[in-house]
């Protein structure tokens, strides 16, 4: 079995993308693996086109972000997981990712389906449609049971 020293664990804070997490956390302190979660943020000048320069709405996004993802990680810790890190990273989700992937190295990548429906997947795509053929790395996506 090839060891796993580095898993990357994506997250959108939906119940799916966290229960991914969760799961990458139980690997990672099983396997005593250093875990990345990563979340994707929009891009500031997107946010600031859709909301106006004044619009304090942005700041209280990014405020709730890095909330969550704290709390996210003191969730993993609990689990046992040690050696954890988390970004957020601007830009379109699959991007964010794939630049993750490039950068951190992982063995193994885990990706929540946060649940759209086929058509919608068809249409808007999915984060865990794009990043492993850019990657290049092979990941498990956690859903659902």
């Amino acid at each position: 079995m090839i060891p796993i020293k580095r898993i990357l664990a994506t997250t959108d804070f939906s119940e799916l993308g966290n229960a991914a997490v969760r799961r990458a956390a139980v690997l990672a302190a099983r396997e005593n693996a250093e875990l990345l979660i990563v979340h994707a943020f929009p891009r500031q000048s997107a946010l600031e086109a859709a909301f106006g320069r004044g619009n304090h709405l942005p700041a209280r996004l990014v405020d709730a972000a890095n909330a969550n993802l704290n709390g996210l990680v003191e969730t993993v810790r609990t689990i046992g997981a040690g050696h954890i890190r988390a970004e957020i990273i601007e830009g379109s989700a699959h991007r964010s990712v794939a630049d993750a992937a490039e950068t951190f190295q992982p063995d193994l990548t885990v990706i929540g389906a946060h649940g759209k429906g086929a058509l919608q997947q068809f249409f808007l795509g999915g984060t865990h449609s794009s990043p492993g053929h850019r990657s290049g790395t092979g990941y498990p996506v956690s859903g659902k049971g």
